[in-house]
């Protein structure tokens, strides 16, 4: 093995330096040009010859290669043996084996709550819009006070307070519905800006 290694090595350097060979003759016989300075400030050039054409000595690869020799992928010779494999069974359900990984189902009670909050938070929306302060804060007050829609609810005050920006009970609402949602920086400020708004 070492030999034929050898002699593909032989090979591929002697078929690399004839292509080095047959550059370097290209390079050679082509024109040399002047720098663009030297150029303008020479007299005009004389037509120069053609230069002859050089080609690449033909190589017949398939004469220079040596034959590939196949090598089997397997090391020993032996048959491959056929093994015993067990039936597949049915395998248990996910909420059979661990039951607290289950996705948790929804009680009954509960989508009938989030009806009820979503219908309370409509109502208080439309109170908003229709300017009945006091109506539309106790809806999110409720909201508010069960951590329901929380993001929403703070949504509708930060806009309800372009329109009353002096409103006390607004300012109040909002701290309470962040004081809620654990955002207190914001509710401070909320809280800071309905007190200043008393004074």
């Amino acid at each position: 093995m070492a030999a034929r290694m050898k002699t593909l090595t032989e090979l591929s350097g002697i078929t690399i330096r004839k292509a080095a060979a047959a550059i370097a003759a290209a390079k050679r016989s082509l024109p040399r040009e002047e720098p663009p300075a030297a150029a303008e400030a020479a007299a005009p050039p004389e037509p120069a010859e053609q230069a002859p054409v050089v080609s690449a000595p033909q190589v017949d690869w398939e004469s220079e290669q040596p034959p590939v020799e196949v090598v089997p992928i397997l090391a020993s010779e032996e048959p491959v043996r056929e093994v015993d494999v067990a039936p597949i069974r049915a395998v248990p359900s996910l909420e059979k084996l661990m039951p607290e990984l289950a996705p948790a189902k929804p009680a009954k009670g509960a989508s009938a709550s989030a009806e009820k909050d979503k219908a309370l938070f409509e109502s208080a929306q439309t109170e908003l819009q229709r300017n009945n302060l006091s109506e539309a804060m106790q809806g999110f007050s409720k909201l508010i006070k069960r951590g329901k829609m929380l993001d929403e609810i703070i949504f509708n005050l930060r806009e309800a307070l372009y329109r009353h920006p002096v409103d006390v009970v607004i300012w109040q609402t909002l701290g309470d519905a962040y004081m809620r949602a654990q955002r207190l920086q914001e509710a401070l400020d909320a809280y800071t800006k309905a007190e200043e708004l008393l004074r």
